[in-house]
């Protein structure tokens, strides 16, 4: 059963998530430890900018420490942490296509229709 503490799942990890759920912060960084480098690697997959791949197991990481009373029992760490930096990483990506294609929109516009839409603008 899962509530259940016996000897034999004292220090589990699914002891640890327990822990951590009901907001033991040791159980947490036991947890972030032993799986940093496969939040790590699913966020580079995504990403591929190391840099920003470790802003996103930050993110990632934050995002499962705060919404730890709200993932399902069943859930287990690494996994959900994984799909959640993955799912970030994702969020980032479009962002950033978004922001690169307004910038070449932005690069097409002709400098003198600019300036004059600005000066209709102002009036």
């Amino acid at each position: 059963m899962r509530g259940s503490l016996s000897p034999e799942r004292i220090g589990t990890e699914e002891h640890q998530w327990e822990r951590a759920r009901q907001g033991d912060r040791d159980a947490f960084g036991v947890l972030v430890t032993r799986y940093e480098r496969a939040i790590y690697a699913a966020a580079m997959t995504v990403v591929r900018n190391p840099e920003e791949a470790m802003e996103v197991v930050q993110e990632a990481l934050l995002q499962v420490w705060r919404g730890r009373e709200r993932i399902p029992e069943e859930a287990s760490f690494g996994p959900w942490s994984c799909g959640v930096a993955i799912r970030i990483g994702r969020s980032r990506r479009r962002r950033a296509a978004r922001r690169s294609r307004l910038f070449r929109l932005l690069l097409r516009e002709p400098v003198g229709r600019i300036e004059a839409s600005s000066r209709m603008s102002e009036n």
